[in-house]
């Protein structure tokens, strides 16, 4: 009973474990990134994306176009799959798309208006790996 036991539990991993790999935010060709929702899937161009935004365990995606999407996934599989582009995470709850930053006000760890208006905070501890990636731009 107890290997039984074991190899159904075994078995209920490898599931939840393929599941999870189809269901998170996957990068596909041409710099498009499929994003889970409730919905289902939505394929979109990641030079779209202002911004990333985390709210428990689901991410909220603002596009151009005043376009917002829920993701069913958290912000740092988002940032595992775009840090390589033009995304940096400059606090806790934000990740966000460095082309699309209007302006930068310095302070304790400042903060960026994005193209969307929206203001985000730069944590303290973020703000030498922001300035550094602004010298890059």
């Amino acid at each position: 009973a107890a290997v039984h036991k074991a190899e159904k539990g075994l078995a209920d991993v490898d599931i939840k474990q393929k599941l999870d790999f189809f269901l998170r935010p996957t990068a596909v060709p041409s710099n498009r990134i499929a994003i889970s929702s409730l919905e289902g899937f939505e394929f979109i161009e990641t030079d779209n994306i202002i911004r990333c935004e985390a709210d428990g365990k689901y991410t909220h995606c603002f596009l151009i176009g005043d376009k917002k999407l829920l993701a069913t996934k958290n912000i740092k599989e988002f940032e595992d799959i775009l840090t390589n582009q033009s995304f940096l995470r400059v606090h806790h709850s934000h990740l966000i798309n460095l082309k699309y930053i209007k302006k930068y006000h310095k302070g304790r760890g400042g903060y960026v208006i994005m193209a969307d208006d929206a203001v985000i905070p730069v944590a303290e501890r973020k703000k030498d790996d922001f300035l550094n990636r602004l010298q890059k731009i």
